[in-house]
């Protein structure tokens, strides 16, 4: 009769006998089989998809590590691109089984092509359709940018659907982040209604940079200042200046009273930006949230004229980073009231990023003098200032 034999994992190595010098055996046993489970866990995170499946092959410790639904809480995906096929489908294949496990998701978007707009647009109508038993706590997408879908009217109202499908369910979401995505008015209302609706209370950032598309006066929609005003535990808020207006500054300071630590503001020539916030608005929101940081980035805001009411002096500004954009011929008139606004800041601004471009040769050598003073004024008072052009 043959002697049984015996298959043999990672984990269950046969003990192996050594003689001794006084011809005594004693066994020696492996390290693996002794592997504590939370260093299993420790391995595998650090393992690729393929490789993890793989070692889940070895023996049932390692497959029961495996099926631990910690190793799949976090995961980046990526829709569109050159391969846009590939990507969508291994994206669709990992929430079909470990969808349910997920609570952090990161979803980055990539155009090549019009065509590339479908695919994004079915690949997340069936993304979403498997997260239902997802405890989601953070949602991240960014790059949808539905500018470019121009040609497909019905494909923006189905992404819109979509997101609304997913973000109705989630009751625990703490960071939403849906950053060029440049919905349309009542689309994009609509989903900051629902989750407010759904999770208003809990939501901590709320990252929303570009998320209508532009030339829209979006704090004039009623909807939409009903539900930004329905937040009340933020500490991070990102959006454009066409999204914020004095109600809701004065909202925040009572609602958000000691949570609002930072706000990032993005002004853009082709938005409306003709608007000010008062000084009182800012001042009751500074006194009520005293470690706000502002974050102001002004894209093509050329003329003094239109730039200096959006820096309302009582604003707490940390940090401003300005692009004058190449359409206007005074950016010499820029960068003195940027002078004169860190002489006034010196107390909050930090840091300071001026790109000025479409200087005139006459400018050139004033622009250059005012450079070195202000480069004076900031060492002076301890700021990081950039002042460039784009022609040194």
């Amino acid at each position: 009769m043959g002697r049984k034999r015996h298959s043999v994992g990672l984990s269950q190595e046969m003990p192996i006998k050594k003689k001794t010098r006084k011809g005594k055996k004693r066994k020696h046993v492996n390290s693996w089989v002794k592997l504590p489970y939370p260093a299993m866990e420790k391995v595998l995170e650090n393992l690729t998809d393929c490789e993890k499946f793989r070692t889940a092959q070895v023996c049932q410790s390692w497959k029961h590590a495996f099926q631990n639904p910690r190793l799949w809480r976090t995961r980046h995906f990526e829709f569109g691109g050159p391969k846009a096929n590939a990507s969508g489908s291994k994206a669709l294949a990992f929430v079909r089984t470990k969808g349910q496990y997920l609570q952090r998701v990161f979803v980055t978007c990539h155009h090549v092509t019009s065509n590339t707009c479908e695919n994004i647009t079915h690949t997340l109508e069936a993304f979403v359709s498997h997260l239902e038993d997802a405890d989601l706590e953070e949602f991240h997408i960014s790059g949808l940018e539905l500018d470019r879908f121009w040609k497909y009217g019905h494909l923006r109202a189905k992404v819109a659907d979509s997101l609304l499908e997913l973000l109705r369910q989630k009751r625990n979401l703490k960071v939403l982040e849906l950053s060029q995505a440049q919905l349309g008015l009542l689309p994009g209302a609509e989903i900051l209604q629902t989750v407010a609706q759904a999770c208003g209370t809990k939501l901590c950032k709320l990252l929303l940079e570009d998320f209508f598309h532009s030339y829209l006066a979006v704090f004039d929609l009623d909807q939409f200042k009903t539900a930004l005003q329905s937040f009340s535990n933020l500490t991070v808020v990102s959006l454009n200046y066409c999204c914020i207006y004095d109600e809701l500054i004065k909202t925040w300071a009572e609602t958000l009273k000691g949570k609002l630590e930072t706000l990032r503001i993005k002004a853009c020539d082709n938005e409306a930006h003709a608007h000010t916030i008062s000084d009182w608005s800012w001042k009751a929101l500074v006194l009520s949230c005293p470690n706000l940081i502002l974050d102001l980035s002004i894209v093509g805001i050329g003329p003094a004229s239109s730039l200096i009411p959006i820096l309302a002096p009582h604003a707490p500004l940390t940090s401003l980073h300005i692009w004058s954009g190449y359409d206007n011929d005074i950016p010499l008139q820029v960068a003195s009231a940027i002078y004169e606004l860190i002489r006034e800041r010196q107390t909050v601004l930090t840091s300071a990023d001026i790109m000025l471009c479409a200087v005139s040769d006459p400018s050139m050598e004033l622009l250059r003098d005012l450079r070195e003073e202000m480069q004076s004024l900031a060492q002076e008072r301890g700021i990081s200032l950039v002042l460039q052009n784009d022609l040194f």
